[in-house]
């Protein structure tokens, strides 16, 4: 999901207790769901926070989500702030969350108007890619809850129930989600 080289913000959101036909399911041109495997997880610093998040508590999918809007217009908006201690933090909290959690908060809440199963979803983490001496360099930004259901880590092992989204559903769901979406 980072191998675009203008793709400077990608969010990821494991998912737990979530099951699919297949390994990588494409809701729409902002959210792919991939199967979780270790391989899927960007070059991380051994100490950053979402891969100590998915070694304690491995998801069986992972939500990856592009901005809202295109990052190729907003550029220096973004790239500048993330690296100048002087940044307007809540002014780019807000940005953030139009490009990010407000659409998945909407995701997940169509979801769960498309089935009613239980969708547990961790929190939502902004991963920022830059390029040093040729190589690429990935690290959290930002995290934040955007699922409106509360998520015991500790008692994640006990949790019964999954939510199943097979590839066939995924019309049927942009179908709703395009009816929908206008009202959330």
């Amino acid at each position: 999901m980072l191998e675009d080289a203008s793709q400077t913000l990608i969010a990821l959101t494991p998912l737990y207790g979530f099951s699919s036909d297949s390994d990588e399911l494409v809701v729409n041109p902002i959210f792919t769901l991939k199967r979780y495997e270790p391989s899927i997880v960007f070059p991380l610093n051994h100490d950053d926070v979402i891969l100590k998040h998915i070694q304690l508590h491995e998801p069986d999918y992972v939500l990856f989500q592009r901005p809202f809007i295109r990052l190729q217009e907003h550029r220096q908006d973004i790239a500048a702030p993330l690296a100048m201690p002087e940044v307007d933090f809540g002014l780019l909290f807000a940005f953030l969350s139009s490009m990010f959690y407000f659409p998945a908060t909407n995701l997940f809440r169509l979801l769960r108007l498309f089935k009613n199963e239980r969708l547990i979803a961790g929190d939502t983490f902004v991963i920022s890619k830059t390029q040093a001496e040729g190589r690429v360099l990935c690290q959290t930004s930002f995290g934040k809850r955007c699922s409106e259901n509360d998520i015991d880590y500790t008692l994640l092992q006990l949790s019964s129930g999954s939510y199943t989204l097979n590839s066939a559903d995924i019309p049927f769901f942009t179908v709703l989600s395009n009816a929908l979406l206008p009202q959330l």
